[in-house]
């Protein structure tokens, strides 16, 4: 009987045991199966991804050769309207360009403002060496002027008023001469036929020179010729390392930041025959450009 019960004990056991290995075995196996689909859904999903992120990627990219065709045809037909516009749009207007250092390239308003029928009877262009005057340079003007001038501030603060002195004169005395020859600015003028100026273009720009910020000198011109009752329009290139178009807000003077490029000409044009406002393509700019539609409407 003993023997009996010890053996049926055993056996129950064994089978419980059996049972929980086969449960095990069944459990891991479902589970790994589970695992399986689970990777193989997550496989399929990132596939499903991909196919999409690839499609999104050929999408943009047509997107953005549409985008360079359209930019394209705007190239062209700026160009080919650039000079319509402003062909003889300020004819009669005298005005003068003022640049307040020689880092950056403006010449080529020089051929907007010819294209537009305006005369230039003076160019002025400060060097950067007036940045970095020498004591030496500075005793030399002293005792040429009979000024005390102490360092580059000084300086600048003179050359603005005596150039500003030159164009209500219309003449070049001899400390400008003398400036001219030591190359601290160049200043080409055709005062024959200066008459009135109508306008002066100050661009500015600091290209980092030195102690002295070329701000300082852009605000003091044109303080300067303000005073004097002159028109002052500050223009600008797109690539300047440290724009000066706040400062010229604060003056109250209109302003065009992209005058390198066509649109930025049309702007100052249109500055020049008299709208007003902040334009180009910074941040600080009120719009694009200074066009003016007319309502049928009203008239």
């Amino acid at each position: 009987m003993g023997i009996n019960i010890k053996y049926y004990t055993i056996s129950i056991a064994a089978i419980f045991i059996s049972l929980g290995i086969g449960i095990f075995i069944g459990f891991n196996m479902n589970g790994q199966e589970i695992y399986l689909k689970q990777h193989q859904i997550l496989v399929d999903s990132l596939e499903n991804r991909f196919v999409e992120f690839k499609k999104e990627k050929e999408n943009l990219e047509e997107n953005i050769q549409n985008l360079n065709i359209e930019k394209e045809k705007l190239s062209i037909f700026v160009g080919n309207m650039f000079y319509e516009v402003v062909y003889n749009k300020l004819e009669g207007l005298n005005i003068a360009i003022v640049e307040t250092t020689d880092h950056y390239f403006y010449d080529d308003i020089n051929e907007t403002l010819k294209l537009s029928g305006a005369f230039i009877p003076v160019h002025i262009k400060y060097m950067d060496k007036i940045y970095g005057v020498t004591e030496e340079q500075l005793q030399e003007i002293n005792l040429l002027t009979g000024e005390v001038l102490e360092e580059s501030g000084d300086l600048i603060n003179f050359i603005n008023n005596e150039i500003i002195d030159s164009l209500v004169s219309g003449n070049i005395n001899y400390v400008l001469d003398f400036l001219i020859e030591r190359e601290f600015i160049q200043y080409d003028y055709n005062f024959n036929e200066l008459g009135n100026l109508d306008s002066v273009i100050v661009t500015g720009g600091n290209a980092g020179n030195g102690e002295y910020d070329a701000e300082q000198l852009n605000v003091g011109l044109i303080k300067g010729l303000q005073e004097r009752q002159f028109k002052v329009i500050g223009a600008e290139r797109l690539n300047i390392q440290q724009t000066h178009i706040p400062a010229f807000k604060d003056l109250n003077i209109s302003t065009v930041d992209n005058v390198d490029n066509r649109m930025g000409k049309i702007s100052l044009v249109y500055l020049l025959e008299g709208a007003r406002g902040h334009y180009g393509e910074k941040s600080t700019a009120d719009s694009l450009a200074p066009f003016v539609v007319i309502d049928p409407s009203g008239e």
